[in-house]
């Protein structure tokens, strides 16, 4: 099945093993999309759970695309800023 066809099934039927397949497909993407300056495992696995919560929010939407690797790879760069900047800003405790 192509992503499309994953997205629309979950969209529709709410067919969580296509949904898992889409994950499983994009995942490694996903972890590896965050900005050059945070090594893989700093929190890219939060990172891949907010970006896949949004995009079974968006499943419907994302069904429509060609391909939906380029909004995954959008998504994981603004959520991995994000909390960049909220690292930043939160005081240091010592």
């Amino acid at each position: 099945m192509t992503d499309c066809e994953l997205l629309a099934r979950y969209a529709t039927t709410g067919c969580e093993d296509s949904f898992r397949q889409f994950v499983e497909r994009y995942l490694p993407l996903v972890e590896g999309s965050g900005p050059a300056q945070v090594r893989p495992g700093d929190f890219a696995e939060d990172v891949a759970v907010e970006v896949f919560a949004a995009a079974a929010k968006k499943a419907n939407r994302l069904s429509r695309r060609k391909s939906a690797g380029g909004w995954l790879v959008l998504a994981a760069r603004l959520e991995t800023t994000e909390r960049l900047r909220n690292e930043e800003i939160r005081p240091s405790r010592t």
